[in-house]
């Protein structure tokens, strides 16, 4: 009887390469290149099975057929999961295609979300019931009608507070997730920040991380996904998912506010993920640019331009006086 064992594979060594991508080829996935630990499952001498890790995400799961069902895949999950313990990651994901979902339900893992085409599963300490239950509790009272903004804010602009503002005037409530990645230039806590000081004065504005569940595509896996193309409309549709199934029904949300995306064409399809899946439930309303005095629509990106530019001249025709304030002092301009 053959005894397996799990080894660490080395990427950049040529020998391991090459027989990772072919365990990982043959199980009809893409080979990444951004992982930051990867196992193999060895009989004898020869790799049957493989797993990777990505920050708290484990990826690239691939199992010869004849060592499929059950010891290798038990073998590689766990030493995958002490390995992420031994990171310091305590709440993790995985990826993967609907058929699997129930091989990871058998070891622990709860569903986030499925779409058609893929599946989003967690583990560990916390859960999406816990991040929407926290939100729910914290900010929230009776049956306030809630409307949602989801905002990268890098930096925060006068058109993200144009956004707020218009979404602040429909609703008794309004939630503003700000994704949990740290964007160019800014990091998470510093956009943070800038929103909650941009919309002090909006009594009935409540602004909060958006954790693990908000637009967090870093991590989103293209390796079981055939074709480029699809590749975000697959991360998309899952994103609006999750809101709509796990997040929205909890914090009572009605209405999920957006800006008109005239520039970003990963922004544009996701806006059009959102309209595809959260109606009839939940109302999706695109709000127009806001415009600067010389009829620019306020983007971000030209923010950062300035910043890169140290043209500091027309910032406050694009942020508010707090943001400003804070690219000055940070940046010397």
């Amino acid at each position: 009887m053959v005894v397996l064992q799990v080894k660490d594979l080395y990427l950049q060594n040529p020998y391991h390469q090459a027989a990772w991508q072919k365990i990982v080829l043959s199980e009809n996935l893409r080979p990444e290149h951004n992982l930051s630990y990867t196992a193999g499952i060895y009989a004898g001498d020869q790799l049957v099975g493989t797993g990777s890790l990505q920050n708290n995400v484990i990826k690239e799961v691939a199992i010869l057929k004849e060592y499929q069902g059950g010891e290798a895949f038990n073998l590689l999950l766990s030493h995958l999961m002490v390995q992420l313990s031994n990171r310091g990651y305590y709440h993790y994901f995985v990826f993967t295609k609907p058929f699997y979902q129930q091989t990871f339900e058998h070891i622990g893992f709860k569903v986030v979300a499925t779409t058609k085409d893929a599946c989003l599963l967690e583990k560990g300490n916390q859960s999406i019931a816990d991040f929407v239950k926290k939100i729910s509790k914290e900010v929230l009272k009776n049956n306030q009608q809630v409307g949602c903004i989801v905002m990268h804010a890098n930096p925060f602009t006068n058109g993200h507070l144009y956004l707020i503002e218009k979404a602040a005037e429909r609703c008794q409530k309004v939630i503003v997730f700000v994704v949990e990645t740290n964007g160019e230039m800014f990091s998470y806590r510093e956009r943070l920040a800038l929103v909650k000081a941009g919309i002090n004065h909006l009594k009935n504005v409540a602004v909060v991380g958006g954790g693990a569940y908000m637009v967090n595509f870093a991590t989103f896996p293209s390796y079981f996904i055939e074709e480029e193309d699809q590749v975000i409309h697959y991360q998309t549709i899952l994103d609006a998912t999750i809101f709509k199934e796990r997040i929205a029904p909890t914090i009572n949300c009605a209405i999920r506010f957006v800006g008109e995306e005239p520039f970003s064409h990963t922004t544009y399809l996701y806006n059009q993920a959102l309209i595809e899946v959260l109606p009839p439930e939940i109302l999706v309303e695109v709000i127009p640019r806001k415009k600067n005095t010389d009829n620019q629509a306020i983007c971000a990106s030209k923010v950062r331009e300035m910043i890169r530019a140290s043209d500091s001249q027309k910032l406050s025709d694009f942020v508010p006086p707090t943001t400003r304030a804070f690219i000055e002092e940070k940046y010397h301009l």
